[in-house]
């Protein structure tokens, strides 16, 4: 033996099996981000954020919930919330973590819709991330739910 350290982490990031890509994290802030910047309806499905294949689950509690496949039709359901809504809200990245379950995201939407009416809540995302994109996310109503499954 040479009275050289093995340095676990090291060896394991160096194995593509055990590696968790260190941008992962950062490409997945960039990516709600992109997301939260959103300044204009018809600039939702064409987010460089999102895979051309995303695929977007809405939490089973939303009234007339579904899944969504690719660009334009995740799009074109978001844009479903803004037309509901009547405004454009403010979108803030509260906090992006990675769990055994993978990645979880916080957001928070707040506005007033044009009668004046205030709205402000923190909705949860587990997703998931291919090469920088977004290819799979679900919503959560209850922030804590998504944490809870995404700990398992």
């Amino acid at each position: 033996m040479n009275g050289s350290v093995v340095d676990p982490l090291g060896y394991l990031q160096r194995r593509a099996r055990y590696r968790r890509v260190m941008s992962d994290l950062s490409e997945a802030r960039r990516a709600w981000e992109a997301f939260a910047a959103v300044s204009a309806p018809e600039e939702i499905g064409l987010l460089d954020a999102w895979d051309a294949d995303v695929e977007y689950v809405e939490d089973p509690r939303w009234p007339g919930a579904g899944s969504f496949r690719g660009q334009d039709a995740v799009g074109a359901r978001f844009r479903e919330y803004l037309e509901d809504l009547g405004a454009i809200p403010r979108l803030v990245v509260e906090h992006v973590r990675e769990t055994p379950g993978g990645l979880v995201s916080l957001v928070r939407v707040s506005g007033s819709t044009p009668r004046g009416l205030p709205f402000d809540h923190l909705w949860a995302y587990r997703f998931r991330m291919r090469e920088g994109r977004i290819v799979w996310f679900r919503a959560f109503v209850d922030p804590d739910e998504a944490m809870t499954a995404a700990e398992d």
